[in-house]
Protein backbone atom coordinates (compact mmCIF):
# COMPACT_ATOMS: atom_id res chain seq x y z
CA UNK A 1 0.00 0.00 0.00
CA UNK A 2 1.38 3.43 -0.96
CA UNK A 3 1.62 5.90 1.91
CA UNK A 4 1.05 9.50 0.81
CA UNK A 5 0.87 12.56 3.05
CA UNK A 6 1.10 16.28 2.41
CA UNK A 7 1.55 17.27 6.05
CA UNK A 8 5.04 16.84 7.41
CA UNK A 9 5.12 14.64 10.51
CA UNK A 10 7.39 15.36 13.45
CA UNK A 11 5.75 12.99 15.91
CA UNK A 12 4.19 9.64 15.09
CA UNK A 13 1.00 9.10 17.05
CA UNK A 14 1.32 6.69 19.97
CA UNK A 15 -0.63 3.64 21.07
CA UNK A 16 -2.91 4.68 23.94
CA UNK A 17 -4.78 3.09 26.83
CA UNK A 18 -7.01 5.45 28.79
CA UNK A 19 -10.40 7.00 29.32
CA UNK A 20 -12.56 9.98 28.41
CA UNK A 21 -13.12 13.00 30.63
CA UNK A 22 -16.47 14.69 30.01
CA UNK A 23 -17.99 16.55 32.95
CA UNK A 24 -21.52 15.41 32.14
CA UNK A 25 -20.48 11.74 32.00
CA UNK A 26 -19.30 11.09 35.55
CA UNK A 27 -20.69 12.28 38.92
CA UNK A 28 -19.17 13.51 41.11
CA UNK A 29 -16.46 14.76 38.80
CA UNK A 30 -13.13 13.31 40.01
CA UNK A 31 -10.24 15.44 41.18
CA UNK A 32 -6.81 15.19 39.53
CA UNK A 33 -5.52 12.47 41.84
CA UNK A 34 -8.60 10.32 41.27
CA UNK A 35 -8.28 10.60 37.49
CA UNK A 36 -4.67 9.54 37.77
CA UNK A 37 -5.66 6.60 39.96
CA UNK A 38 -8.25 5.50 37.37
CA UNK A 39 -5.64 5.69 34.60
CA UNK A 40 -3.26 3.63 36.70
CA UNK A 41 -5.90 0.95 37.21
CA UNK A 42 -6.64 0.79 33.48
CA UNK A 43 -2.98 0.45 32.55
CA UNK A 44 -2.22 -2.05 35.31
CA UNK A 45 -4.90 -4.37 33.98
CA UNK A 46 -3.07 -4.40 30.65
CA UNK A 47 0.44 -4.71 31.98
CA UNK A 48 1.42 -1.32 30.53
CA UNK A 49 3.57 1.31 32.26
CA UNK A 50 3.29 5.09 32.00
CA UNK A 51 1.02 5.04 28.96
CA UNK A 52 -1.73 6.90 30.81
CA UNK A 53 -3.97 8.69 28.31
CA UNK A 54 -7.16 10.73 28.42
CA UNK A 55 -9.51 12.50 26.01
CA UNK A 56 -10.20 15.65 28.03
CA UNK A 57 -13.37 17.53 27.13
CA UNK A 58 -12.91 21.28 26.54
CA UNK A 59 -15.80 21.88 24.13
CA UNK A 60 -19.31 20.42 24.24
CA UNK A 61 -22.00 20.29 21.60
CA UNK A 62 -24.93 22.69 21.69
CA UNK A 63 -27.62 23.05 19.05
CA UNK A 64 -26.25 26.39 17.80
CA UNK A 65 -22.52 25.82 18.17
CA UNK A 66 -19.83 24.70 20.59
CA UNK A 67 -19.63 25.58 24.29
CA UNK A 68 -15.98 25.91 25.33
CA UNK A 69 -15.16 25.58 29.03
CA UNK A 70 -12.43 28.22 29.14
CA UNK A 71 -12.29 31.99 28.43
CA UNK A 72 -12.11 33.39 24.92
CA UNK A 73 -13.68 35.71 22.40
CA UNK A 74 -16.81 34.08 21.03
CA UNK A 75 -18.98 34.51 17.95
CA UNK A 76 -22.34 33.29 16.66
CA UNK A 77 -21.26 29.63 16.81
CA UNK A 78 -18.50 29.54 19.39
CA UNK A 79 -19.25 30.25 23.05
CA UNK A 80 -16.68 30.62 25.82
CA UNK A 81 -16.87 30.50 29.60
CA UNK A 82 -15.65 33.10 32.06
CA UNK A 83 -13.87 30.36 34.04
CA UNK A 84 -10.99 28.12 33.01
CA UNK A 85 -12.02 24.65 34.20
CA UNK A 86 -9.04 22.76 32.85
CA UNK A 87 -5.66 24.26 33.73
CA UNK A 88 -5.40 22.80 37.23
CA UNK A 89 -5.98 19.32 35.80
CA UNK A 90 -3.62 19.82 32.86
CA UNK A 91 -0.91 21.10 35.18
CA UNK A 92 -1.23 17.95 37.29
CA UNK A 93 -1.34 15.69 34.22
CA UNK A 94 1.81 17.39 32.90
CA UNK A 95 3.69 16.57 36.08
CA UNK A 96 2.50 12.96 35.85
CA UNK A 97 3.30 12.65 32.11
CA UNK A 98 -0.24 11.79 31.07
CA UNK A 99 -1.02 11.89 27.33
CA UNK A 100 -3.92 14.36 26.98
CA UNK A 101 -5.94 15.07 23.85
CA UNK A 102 -8.25 18.06 24.16
CA UNK A 103 -11.67 16.91 22.95
CA UNK A 104 -14.14 19.15 21.13
CA UNK A 105 -17.69 18.01 20.31
CA UNK A 106 -18.52 19.70 17.03
CA UNK A 107 -21.76 21.04 15.61
CA UNK A 108 -20.48 21.68 12.08
CA UNK A 109 -17.35 21.29 9.99
CA UNK A 110 -16.39 24.95 10.55
CA UNK A 111 -14.16 24.25 13.52
CA UNK A 112 -10.79 25.84 12.74
CA UNK A 113 -11.31 28.63 15.29
CA UNK A 114 -12.22 26.16 18.02
CA UNK A 115 -9.11 24.08 17.31
CA UNK A 116 -6.76 27.06 17.19
CA UNK A 117 -8.15 28.85 20.25
CA UNK A 118 -7.99 25.63 22.30
CA UNK A 119 -4.38 24.88 21.45
CA UNK A 120 -3.24 28.49 21.81
CA UNK A 121 -4.77 28.57 25.29
CA UNK A 122 -3.39 25.24 26.50
CA UNK A 123 -0.25 24.59 24.42
CA UNK A 124 2.00 25.48 27.36
CA UNK A 125 1.07 22.26 29.16
CA UNK A 126 3.39 19.37 28.26
CA UNK A 127 0.55 16.88 28.82
CA UNK A 128 -1.22 18.18 25.69
CA UNK A 129 -0.54 15.96 22.69
CA UNK A 130 -3.14 17.37 20.32
CA UNK A 131 -6.84 17.61 19.53
CA UNK A 132 -9.64 15.03 19.41
CA UNK A 133 -12.54 16.14 17.19
CA UNK A 134 -15.70 14.34 18.29
CA UNK A 135 -18.32 13.93 15.54
CA UNK A 136 -20.76 11.81 17.56
CA UNK A 137 -23.30 14.66 17.59
CA UNK A 138 -22.70 15.63 13.97
CA UNK A 139 -23.14 12.90 11.41
CA UNK A 140 -25.02 14.37 8.45
CA UNK A 141 -22.05 15.22 6.23
CA UNK A 142 -19.10 13.31 4.82
CA UNK A 143 -15.79 14.23 6.44
CA UNK A 144 -13.41 14.47 3.51
CA UNK A 145 -9.72 13.71 3.54
CA UNK A 146 -8.93 17.31 2.50
CA UNK A 147 -10.67 18.60 5.62
CA UNK A 148 -8.75 16.24 7.88
CA UNK A 149 -5.52 17.35 6.21
CA UNK A 150 -6.44 21.01 6.77
CA UNK A 151 -7.21 20.46 10.48
CA UNK A 152 -3.95 18.59 10.96
CA UNK A 153 -2.05 21.40 9.22
CA UNK A 154 -3.61 23.96 11.58
CA UNK A 155 -2.60 21.84 14.56
CA UNK A 156 0.97 21.38 13.33
CA UNK A 157 1.33 25.13 12.77
CA UNK A 158 0.91 25.61 16.52
CA UNK A 159 3.18 22.73 17.50
CA UNK A 160 4.75 20.34 15.01
CA UNK A 161 4.54 17.53 17.59
CA UNK A 162 0.76 17.81 18.09
CA UNK A 163 -1.45 15.07 16.63
CA UNK A 164 -5.10 14.65 15.66
CA UNK A 165 -7.77 12.14 16.69
CA UNK A 166 -10.93 11.89 14.58
CA UNK A 167 -13.79 10.33 16.59
CA UNK A 168 -16.89 9.00 14.82
CA UNK A 169 -19.24 6.02 14.92
CA UNK A 170 -19.71 5.55 11.14
CA UNK A 171 -16.79 4.42 8.98
CA UNK A 172 -18.69 5.47 5.84
CA UNK A 173 -18.78 9.12 6.95
CA UNK A 174 -15.02 9.53 7.38
CA UNK A 175 -12.65 9.42 4.41
CA UNK A 176 -9.14 8.08 4.87
CA UNK A 177 -6.48 10.74 5.10
CA UNK A 178 -3.52 8.46 5.77
CA UNK A 179 -0.99 10.10 8.03
CA UNK A 180 0.89 8.77 11.05
CA UNK A 181 -0.11 11.86 13.05
CA UNK A 182 -3.81 10.91 12.80
CA UNK A 183 -5.72 8.32 14.81
CA UNK A 184 -9.23 7.24 13.77
CA UNK A 185 -11.31 6.46 16.86
CA UNK A 186 -14.66 4.72 16.58
CA UNK A 187 -17.43 5.18 19.13
CA UNK A 188 -19.00 1.83 20.00
CA UNK A 189 -22.12 2.90 21.85
CA UNK A 190 -24.45 0.83 19.70
CA UNK A 191 -22.66 -2.54 19.72
CA UNK A 192 -23.97 -5.55 21.61
CA UNK A 193 -21.20 -8.14 21.42
CA UNK A 194 -17.45 -8.45 21.40
CA UNK A 195 -17.60 -10.21 18.05
CA UNK A 196 -19.21 -7.12 16.50
CA UNK A 197 -16.52 -4.94 18.05
CA UNK A 198 -13.80 -7.14 16.54
CA UNK A 199 -15.37 -7.10 13.08
CA UNK A 200 -15.78 -3.33 13.09
CA UNK A 201 -12.28 -2.76 14.42
CA UNK A 202 -10.80 -4.88 11.64
CA UNK A 203 -12.70 -2.85 9.03
CA UNK A 204 -11.36 0.41 10.50
CA UNK A 205 -7.83 -1.00 10.64
CA UNK A 206 -7.92 -1.98 6.98
CA UNK A 207 -9.45 1.27 5.74
CA UNK A 208 -7.17 3.68 7.58
CA UNK A 209 -3.91 1.72 7.61
CA UNK A 210 -1.14 2.80 8.11
CA UNK A 211 -2.84 5.45 10.27
CA UNK A 212 -3.53 4.44 13.86
CA UNK A 213 -6.99 3.31 15.00
CA UNK A 214 -8.75 2.99 18.32
CA UNK A 215 -12.08 2.34 20.01
CA UNK A 216 -14.08 4.11 22.67
CA UNK A 217 -15.90 1.44 24.59
CA UNK A 218 -17.58 0.90 27.95
CA UNK A 219 -20.80 2.81 27.34
CA UNK A 220 -23.57 2.20 29.86
CA UNK A 221 -26.10 1.49 27.08
CA UNK A 222 -23.81 -1.10 25.49
CA UNK A 223 -22.79 -3.17 28.48
CA UNK A 224 -21.93 -6.55 26.93
CA UNK A 225 -18.53 -5.99 28.57
CA UNK A 226 -20.04 -6.55 32.03
CA UNK A 227 -19.94 -10.32 31.51
CA UNK A 228 -16.13 -10.32 31.70
CA UNK A 229 -14.30 -10.31 35.03
CA UNK A 230 -11.51 -8.10 33.62
CA UNK A 231 -13.31 -6.39 30.73
CA UNK A 232 -10.71 -3.89 29.54
CA UNK A 233 -7.89 -6.45 29.63
CA UNK A 234 -9.93 -9.12 27.86
CA UNK A 235 -11.35 -6.80 25.18
CA UNK A 236 -7.99 -5.12 24.58
CA UNK A 237 -6.26 -8.47 24.04
CA UNK A 238 -9.03 -9.72 21.77
CA UNK A 239 -8.90 -6.59 19.60
CA UNK A 240 -5.16 -6.60 19.26
CA UNK A 241 -5.10 -10.25 18.23
CA UNK A 242 -7.53 -9.43 15.41
CA UNK A 243 -6.10 -6.26 13.88
CA UNK A 244 -3.44 -5.34 11.33
CA UNK A 245 -2.16 -2.61 13.66
CA UNK A 246 -2.25 -1.93 17.40
CA UNK A 247 -5.63 -0.68 18.59
CA UNK A 248 -5.81 2.06 21.21
CA UNK A 249 -8.62 1.77 23.73
CA UNK A 250 -10.41 4.53 25.62
CA UNK A 251 -12.95 3.50 28.25
CA UNK A 252 -16.02 5.74 28.54
CA UNK A 253 -16.14 7.74 31.76
CA UNK A 254 -19.84 6.82 32.02
CA UNK A 255 -18.98 3.34 33.37
CA UNK A 256 -15.41 3.93 34.50
CA UNK A 257 -16.19 3.54 38.20
CA UNK A 258 -17.74 0.13 37.56
CA UNK A 259 -14.45 -1.37 36.41
CA UNK A 260 -11.85 0.46 38.49
CA UNK A 261 -13.48 1.35 41.85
Amino acid sequence: MLFVSCVTNSNKIDHYIGTTGARYGITPFPDSNKWYSYLGDLNRDLGKKKNYSILWSVGTYRFNGIQMNFPGEGDDNLFYDEIDYNSKYLDFFSKKKVNTYLLIEVQSLEIDRAIKSTLEYYKKFSTVKGICIDFDFFSSELIEDEQIESWLKSIKEINKNFNLIIKHWDINRVEAYKNDSVLYLQSLEDVNSLEEVKIRNLLWSKKYYPSAVGVEIGYIDSNFWSEYSEPIKYIYNELNSNSISNTSIFWSESSLKKIVD
